[in-house]
């Protein structure tokens, strides 16, 4: 990569200019959502520590991510899937339960052991999931036997996932951590947390028996294919003292970015 002035770090240029252009961007969306239904919900099956399982995956829909409000990381347009006004009820966000309880029902012979949860925000962002919905969610499925959360580092607290463990739920939370380098992930993902703020969510998460899945990133914006490989090299290494699981995941540059 190339080396970054520092005028590219001035108030109004770089992470903020970035951040300003997507914000008009994402305002160009048209579709509107109903807060009442969920964005996706499949049926699959899915590698974890303990083996196999059918899987039943769940992305609610919500206010949306709080930091691609703000402008987002380069690549991600989920936001713009997500209902209007930055928040979603309790009660709607429920009835989006009972509608994916449904989708299994219908899909398979019997209930799914593993839970995937997402938003494409953080599940554990309260402006976007409250603690209120937090806890019947994890009620509802306590007769799973494994539940994955997404969420941005800087949410991840023992108290939220207490919430799960309680239930008898084992927990994991899935981060997009994108790339272990701390310079790729700001400058060429446009993510504002540091490999130490990601270090400290797996400490969280260890302290009540919870895991991290690690999201990676094959070619973030801006590195060419060698870099990209030996960035997720790198990356796997780094973060597996962290992770029982990594996930690499190649870029998909969406609509609205």
């Amino acid at each position: 990569m190339s080396t970054p002035t520092p005028e590219s770090y001035e108030r109004g240029k770089g992470m903020d200019a970035h951040n300003s252009v997507m914000r008009d961007i994402r305002a160009r969306k048209e579709k509107h959502y109903d807060p009442h239904e969920p964005t996706r919900v499949w049926l699959d099956e899915d590698n974890t520590p303990d083996g196999v399982y059918q899987s039943l995956t769940i992305i609610l829909n919500t206010g949306g991510c709080r930091w691609a409000r703000a402008g987002g990381c380069t690549m991600c347009g989920y936001v713009a899937e997500s209902v209007e006004g930055g928040s979603v009820p309790h009660d709607a966000l429920m009835d989006q339960i009972d509608v994916c309880l449904e989708h299994e029902r219908e899909g398979a012979d019997e209930k799914s052991g593993l839970i995937k949860i997402y938003t494409s925000g953080s599940f554990l962002d309260e402006r976007e999931v409250g603690a209120e919905t937090r806890k019947a969610i994890a009620e509802t499925f306590s007769d799973r036997d494994r539940i994955v959360v997404e969420s941005l580092p800087d949410f991840v607290t023992p108290e939220k996932l207490r919430d799960f463990r309680e239930e008898g739920l084992e927990t994991d939370v899935a981060i997009g951590l994108e790339t272990a380098n701390d310079r790729v992930r700001h400058d060429c993902v446009n993510k504002y947390f540091d490999f130490d703020d990601f270090i400290q969510a797996s400490e969280n998460a260890a302290s009540v028996g919870a895991g991290i899945k690690a999201y990676l990133l094959m070619k973030p914006p801006f590195l060419s294919e060698p870099e990209a490989v030996q960035d997720m090299k790198e990356s796997i290494r780094k973060c597996a003292e962290y992770a029982h699981t990594v996930s690499m995941n190649p870029t998909n540059v969406q609509r609205y970015t």
